[in-house]
Order: C-alpha cells, then structure tokens, then sequence
C-alpha cells in the first residue's frame, strides 16, 4: 500500500496546509496520514518534537510490512522528518518538504549537530520561497547543497511561508513522484 504522512508546521493554522496537502495528494495515495501536533491542543507554543515522534511511531509500528510510506512536510515538519528517518522510525521511498527553517534548526535543534540532514539520503523535493519571512532561503539552500544528498531544491519566487498553491508545485511533484 502506498501511504502519505503529512507533517504540517508548527503554527495550529497549518493545520488548513495539512489539510489542503490531503486535498492535493487524495487520489495518488491509498491512505493519508495528517498529524495534529499535541501542542495546538495545549497551547504551547513550540512543537514537542519527542512528543510527535512518538506518535509516527506507534503509527508505523501497527503497519503492514508492504507499506511504501512518502513524507509531505512543511516548515518544521520538514525538520521532524529528517529526525524520525535519522532514528529509524520512519524509512520514506520520496520526501517533499516546503519551506525548511534550518536556519532556525541552526539554532537549536542542529545546533552542534547536523547529522540528520547530512546522513538523510531519501528521494526528496524541496520547494523553497525566495523571500520566506519565517525560512531563510539562501541558508537553506547553502546547507542542502553542502550536507544534503538526493535532494533538488525548488527556488520558488515569493515572499510568504504558506505553501498552499498546489497547482503551482503539481508538475514538479508528479515528476518527482512518477
């Protein structure tokens, strides 16, 4: 079976990405996976990164054994991805992320280690806004083109982080996925 999991960003209004994701890849997919991070209901507000990993992991665990997961990812989401393949939990045939903040995984998340993204080697398509006001486009590609491998890298003319213009990416991602 071919399955999506969708790894929307941080803010609880990334939940109507998530959702327009679904919308997009309904028919190229036998099941889709959104998740809804924990903190939208609790009102934190940075996602609990151990928090969402455990739930791709009970999710994969009752899985069949014939499954071919994809990853759809935005912003942060994108950042959950490369650490749930770092730590086995979830082996995706393809990725596409959009708008990846390793500027701000620089930070923290990262910080002294960038071995989830040097050591990810899945399939993947990243659409990235030239003027993102939340992920810095020129560090984002400076990192993939130095750590990344397997990945191509999508400069988008634009100056938000929302990523909902599906048909906009549709060629690239039907291209990617065929």
């Amino acid at each position: 079976m071919k399955k999506l999991l969708i790894l929307p960003g941080n803010s609880p209004r990334n939940q109507a990405w998530g959702e327009a994701c679904a919308d997009f890849f309904g028919d190229q997919f036998d099941e889709i996976y959104l998740q809804l991070y924990d903190h939208w209901e609790t009102g934190e507000e940075v996602i609990d990164v151990p928090t969402e990993l455990d739930k791709i992991l009970e999710m994969i665990e009752g899985d069949e054994a014939d499954s071919q997961w994809y990853i759809c990812a935005k912003s942060v989401g994108s950042l959950v991805a490369l650490i749930a393949v770092q730590e086995d939990i979830i082996n995706p045939v393809k990725c596409i992320f959009f708008g990846m903040p390793l500027d701000g995984a620089a930070e923290e998340l990262f910080a002294e280690d960038w071995s989830a993204l040097a050591d990810f080697a899945i399939p993947t398509l990243v659409f990235h806004n030239d003027a993102d006001p939340i992920a810095d486009c020129d560090f984002t590609a400076q990192k993939l083109t130095e750590l990344g491998q397997n990945i191509t890298f999508k400069k988008l003319s634009d100056d938000t982080h929302d990523y909902l213009n599906f048909e906009l990416y549709q060629v690239d991602i039907a291209d990617f996925l065929a």
